[in-house]
């Protein structure tokens, strides 16, 4: 699954987890030990620590927390407008978490078609369909929502795609409607 699942972890299982992180010095000190996990006992009592873990989530974080997501991701919240041309536009949270989703699969190099399909409905199950003709061009065909974002799409080349493959991309009304009895 892409998406990010944060297992509720009681406290006992934070503090032994982070006292084992321990350089192997300390790792056998009873004192060293017992900071780390008084440490994290306040931290998880206090709800911070599950806080942080959540703030970095890529659905729920905002502002600042994004940008360090993408970079980490390897892209800019300040993008490219069109190919070939210097302009440059700032995206909103959602427009840049949308472009990170689509980062994270391309990133992820699978290498088939089906590979990329699944993990694109994973993640867009209503907004992209890939289809592939076997011409070695894969037809994208993206929801209205991705509508400002196309050019961007492709100026700053986010489709997943097998080496030598190229693609064609078309802007679809409605693909629930579209394909929602097709089988998808």
């Amino acid at each position: 699954n892409y998406r990010r699942r944060i297992v509720m972890a009681t406290s006992q299982e934070f503090q032994n987890y982070y006292a084992d992180l321990l350089i192997l010095q300390y790792k056998t000190q009873p004192k060293a030990r017992a900071t780390i996990k008084a440490l994290i006992k306040e931290l998880y009592g206090s709800g911070s620590l599950l806080a942080l873990v959540n703030g970095y989530g890529i659905d729920t974080a905002v502002g600042k927390q994004l940008d360090v997501i993408g970079k980490y991701i390897g892209l800019n919240r300040q993008v490219k407008v069109n190919i070939g041309t210097s302009n440059t536009n700032i995206l909103t949270d959602e427009q840049y978490r949308l472009l990170l989703k689509l980062k994270l699969v391309q990133n992820t190099n699978f290498s088939n078609t089906a590979q990329i399909r699944s993990a694109l409905y994973q993640l867009f199950p209503n907004e992209i369909r890939l289809f592939d003709n076997r011409t070695m061009v894969y037809e994208y065909q993206l929801s209205t929502l991705f509508n400002d974002l196309v050019n961007v799409i492709i100026a700053e080349e986010l489709l997943p795609l097998p080496m030598g493959v190229g693609y064609n991309i078309n802007v679809v009304p409605d693909l629930l409607e579209l394909f929602g009895y097709y089988g998808y």
